[in-house]
């Protein structure tokens, strides 16, 4: 991974590296022309030098006056900038010199010429190559002492160097002073986004300037301001549906009660003659499809909203294991398929997860996979992949040899309301809801949902869950397992149970439900009469439905609670199926809370509870 920079020291980096090459650049080009200029200058003063000195010796070269030429020398050998000079006649002898140094190659010149060649050390030598038409009188030779303009360069050159480095250092820090204009609005928008991810949707960007910047805050702030009103439109419309499916879910269970209740009790206590048998439990069936449809979309929504929770308890892998392919035998017995289950070695069978959403997930894939499978077999196979020792991670497969899928059906397998076969001539019937509800969920146990498939051959499906395990967790098991007991609450006890519904049908049904199991029963159509029927009579426990006309339950509750005298458990018995619907109503002041519709044995387990 690169290493994170931050835009004030990218920009610092980048000013300064311009500036600095920039810098260097025109020193060194300063440097490059101040001795361009200085080769020019010395050109100059030796074409004059020697068009002086040739004038001069011209004639006494004529009449071989040469003590002339060497005085005339003399004299010039105060000029700093001449190292060496020698005059020489038309047959190249030397006639006079002055300050005489050694020359490492001979360079001659003729008298009274305009160019120049450059010898070692930066020296120029003048050289003659067109004579005059009187011929050649002899020759000069002058070489130019450079050395005090070197060091005059020189001295230019580190002044020019130290310059620019005092120029860079002042600039860096402009760079640095004037670079919070860029970087300080842009981390502004860092800190403000920041923010608004953490939540605080009021944070607004504010940049003080009136250029490119102040575009961006302003877009920046009304990008904002479409996220917060696109989150609450959301919010709406997921509260809105949440409330929409409560209704639904209490309107349509409050039929659902009477129907499902008076089959139970019709399945028990009647008896029927083979056909009115096999009514019944084709009107239980479809009140269990039904209520499965209910509930999976009630729990998809839950899923959606994220209001969905586990509740995780210390249990034995392996009975609902048992519990899910027992309710699953009949169905395979059908098919003459073989349910198969496998554990294997290593696993720590006692685990703290959440048992019922386990089990949802295990029979929305078992339920599935006999559905697909016509011949052949079913099995689940249970693996631990990691463990440690205070938690495992378990992987459960399970894999059937029914018709497969083809690999371009697999990428949608998992979205809500999808099917394979949608076509009004399918063969096999579903919501589509099963596996984007079991991914959700086993996303909540910190897993995943995969699926293997080979068309015609038969389809894995395998899902991983977090579970904590240990000693301490066998110890509790043990304790409970010794503590749980069948206790016959019916007959001997003769308790007294006010039942509060403004639904006749629902009246109807749970009186019966209770007088089966010998209860006393006194019935009330809403809070008032519920508080009026309390204070005539003596009751062991209250049923109390939550929405009714004219007072509520939630109401009648808390006034009864109110009242001096000691008060019986209060459970509340409504439609309302909602996550988080029984926790919301018991800290309202209810004991407990029961979802309709209800059967003998949901009603006796509440009853166990609180009465014995």
């Amino acid at each position: 991974m690169s290493r994170r920079i931050s835009i004030k020291v990218k920009l610092i980096t980048i000013m300064a590296s311009s500036i600095i090459v920039t810098i260097i650049l025109l020193s060194l080009f300063s440097i490059y022309i101040t001795k361009k200029n200085h080769k020019v200058d010395s050109h100059q003063r030796l074409i004059s030098y020697a068009k002086v000195i040739g004038n001069y010796s011209e004639t006494s070269i004529e009449f071989e006056q040469y003590d002339e030429i060497k005085e005339y020398l003399l004299s010039l050998d105060s000029i700093p900038d001449i190292d060496f000079i020698k005059i020489l006649d038309n047959e190249k002898k030397v006639i006079a010199e002055i300050n005489y140094s050694l020359i490492d190659s001979e360079i001659k010149a003729h008298l009274f010429d305009d160019k120049f060649i450059e010898v070692e050390n930066g020296s120029y030598i003048l050289e003659d190559i067109n004579p005059n038409q009187l011929g050649i009188s002899g020759y000069i030779i002058i070489k130019a002492n450079n050395s005090v303009i070197d060091e005059k360069i020189n001295k230019f050159s580190f002044q020019i160097l130290m310059l620019s480095f005092v120029l860079v250092a002042i600039m860096i820090l402009v760079v640095m002073y004037l670079q919070k204009f860029i970087s300080t609005p842009v981390n502004q928008l860092v800190r403000i986004s920041k923010e608004i991810t953490s939540g605080n949707y009021s944070a607004r960007a504010k940049v003080d300037s009136n250029d490119e910047l102040k575009d961006l805050e302003q877009a920046f702030n009304q990008m904002v301001v479409d996220i917060v009103n696109a989150k609450e439109e959301a919010e709406f419309a997921a509260k809105f549906r949440a409330d929409f499916l409560a209704n639904m879910s209490h309107e349509i269970r409050t039929p659902m009660n009477g129907v499902v209740g008076m089959v139970d009790m019709l399945d028990k206590n009647t008896v029927l003659s083979n056909d009115q048998a096999q009514y019944v439990d084709t009107i239980k069936s479809s009140c269990t499809s039904l209520l499965t449809i209910i509930n999976d979309i009630l729990d998809l929504s839950k899923l959606e909203a994220d209001k969905m929770t586990l509740f995780t308890s210390c249990f034995n892998i392996s009975k609902p294991i048992s519990q899910v392919t027992s309710l699953f035998h009949a169905k395979a017995q059908e098919k003459s398929l073989k349910i198969n289950v496998k554990y294997l070695a290593g696993i720590e069978s006692i685990i703290q997860a959440d048992e019922v959403r386990f089990k949802q997930v295990l029979s929305n894939l078992l339920s599935n996979a006999i559905k697909f499978t016509d011949e052949g077999s079913v099995s689940i196979i249970v693996e631990a992949i990691t463990k440690s020792s205070v938690k495992q991670t378990l992987k459960i497969s399970v894999v059937d040899t029914g018709i497969g899928m083809k690999q371009n059906e697999l990428k949608h397998l998992f979205g809500a309301f999808n099917q394979l076969d949608s076509s009004s001539t399918k063969k096999y019937q579903g919501t589509g809801l099963g596996l984007a509800i079991s991914k959700k969920i086993v996303g909540l146990f910190n897993g995943e949902i995969q699926v293997e498939s080979e068309y015609k051959k038969g389809t894995t499906f395998y899902f991983t869950m977090d579970c904590e395990i240990g000693k301490d967790l066998i110890e509790t098991y043990k304790i409970e397992a010794e503590e749980k007991g069948e206790i016959d609450v019916s007959g001997k006890f003769k308790k007294t149970v006010l039942l509060v519904d403004d639904k006749n049908v629902n009246l109807i049904v749970a009186s019966a439900m209770l007088k089966k199991m010998e209860y006393n029963v006194v019935t009330a159509s809403d809070g008032f009469k519920a508080i009026e029927a309390y204070k005539k009579g003596k009751f062991d426990l209250i049923l109390m439905d939550i929405q009714m006309p004219n007072m509520d339950g939630v109401e009648a509750t808390n006034i009864i609670k109110a009242l001096p005298s000691s008060h019986p458990p209060i459970l509340g018995l409504s439609a309302n199926a909602m996550e988080g619907d029984a926790e919301k109503f018991i800290a309202k002041g209810l004991d407990d809370y029961i979802t309709k519709p209800i059967t003998l044995a949901k009603l006796e387990k509440f009853l166990l509870k609180w009465l014995f």
